[in-house]
């Protein structure tokens, strides 16, 4: 058949994007919506964006870096806990402090970024990317220490405008096999990141009326840093395989709005208003 389940980028497996003179390298790949930024970056290494049109994340795994934007610097992470930092519209830069990793989450918004979207080879429909109401005192950065967070559950979920990300804390155990969670989404895709650890992504497309679009389950072993995009419709869960620390981090855009609606599930919530009423259709908000 020629149908086939969602794409998978495995950077440990490819040559990088790019490579910057300072020895830092870096591998994009993205969904309809979404582009993702992995970074090998070097002490002193630095990733640079220019009249970024919209907010991005920054997700610091265990690294310190400078944020510089239009407002000035501010020197943000630890080596012992990870943070995330949303950054501005405009002129940014982020310049780490010591060798590491660090992740960049982005709209498909910037003309440059468009060339790292994965289009759907299925009849699935995508929500269009949409914008909440500008942030509670303006654009900024943000810094979140998910260690003070203090949420009580393994799931840290935070947004911008128009991104949302669930940075599920680390784990050293294994989830059961009769403990696993397929499930599906209508109208959006999810980007999996696999920070640490390995896992298999399990997919399945449940059968349409156009044979041509159905695919074969799909059971794939990615390991860190790797990209998993999965499309609306398919039925998906991850497991974790191996030993070790394991961490994933799933990426959204526009952001849910099951999520947004769910009292004290959104961590930043109160920084992100909701749309006024009447505001909100399927698959995302039409901004007012």
């Amino acid at each position: 058949m020629s149908g086939s389940l969602g794409g998978y980028a495995k950077f440990y497996e490819t040559e990088p994007t790019q490579i910057d003179d300072d020895g830092t390298r870096t591998w994009f790949t993205g969904g309809r919506n979404f582009v993702i930024a992995y970074s090998s970056v070097t002490a002193d290494g630095r990733l640079d964006r220019a009249d970024h049109p919209d907010e991005y994340f920054v997700f610091l795994p265990g690294i310190e870096a400078t944020i510089v934007t239009a407002e000035g610097e501010r020197r943000v992470g630890a080596a012992d806990r990870d943070t995330v930092v949303v950054v501005p519209p405009g002129d940014s830069s982020v310049r780490a402090h010591a060798s590491g990793d660090i992740w960049r989450f982005f709209t498909a918004e910037a003309a440059d970024l468009r060339p790292y979207r994965q289009e759907l080879d299925n009849d699935a429909v995508v929500a269009a990317p949409v914008y909440f109401p500008r942030p509670t005192g303006g654009y900024r950065v943000r810094v979140y220490d998910l260690a003070g967070l203090g949420a009580s559950t393994r799931a840290q979920v935070l947004q911008t405008r128009s991104l949302m990300i669930n940075v599920l804390k680390p784990v050293v155990e294994r989830r059961s096999v009769t403990e696993l969670s397929p499930h599906s989404h209508d109208d959006f895709q999810q980007g999996s990141v696999a920070v640490r650890g390995v896992f298999v992504h399990h997919q399945r497309r449940p059968w349409g009326r156009n044979k041509l679009a159905w695919a074969a389950d799909d059971h794939e072993v990615c390991a860190s840093p790797s990209v998993a995009v999965i499309q609306p419709g398919d039925v998906h869960t991850t497991e974790e395989i191996g030993t070790g620390v394991s961490q994933l981090v799933d990426l959204f855009c526009p952001p849910r709005l099951d999520f947004a609606l769910t009292e004290g599930m959104v961590l930043n919530a109160g920084e992100y208003p909701l749309p006024p009423a009447g505001a909100v259709r399927a698959g995302g908000v039409v901004e007012g």
